[in-house]
């Protein structure tokens, strides 16, 4: 994850800053909520990192002014990283839907997280892939009226 020069990129010479000095960081998907405030701004982060705990997970990020620092990397029950990433603001704080990093059909499944401001991320398993049919890879949420 980067953030391009400051403000709106105007010009083709608009510098590149990585959020993480972490080189090794496997950054798949992504989720921007407006978790403070209620301004329309989003001010957290939720990034999947595909490699295996404590570095992989979710990992979370807030904006305080002009900088993201991260928060902390969400792997309760995870032995492997995550990928597919997709999530909506919820009663005080993020519901996070997420698909597992492996490729092995035994161990990938769909799995939710509910960050609740002051509490540990709870999770719960929704969808366990088929053994020998099925590994998931992506996550997205459909509209709501």
């Amino acid at each position: 994850m980067f953030s391009v020069g400051n403000g709106l990129p105007t010009g083709p010479t608009s510098t590149l800053r990585s959020l993480t000095s972490d080189a090794a960081a496997s950054p798949f998907g992504f989720v921007m909520l407006d978790l403070v405030g209620g301004d329309g701004v989003p001010d957290t982060l939720y990034v999947a990192d595909d490699r295996a705990p404590p570095s992989g997970g979710i990992q979370k990020w807030t904006l305080s002014g002009s900088n993201w620092t991260l928060a902390g990397t969400i792997t309760g029950g995870l032995q492997v990283g995550i990928r597919g990433l997709a999530g909506y603001a919820g009663a005080g704080g993020a519901v996070l839907i997420a698909t597992t990093a492996t490729a092995s059909p035994v161990s990938n499944a769909i799995v939710r997280y509910l960050d609740v401001t002051g509490t540990t991320p709870a999770s719960k398993t929704l969808q366990a892939a088929s053994a020998g049919v099925m590994v998931f890879r992506g996550v997205a949420l459909a509209p709501h009226p």
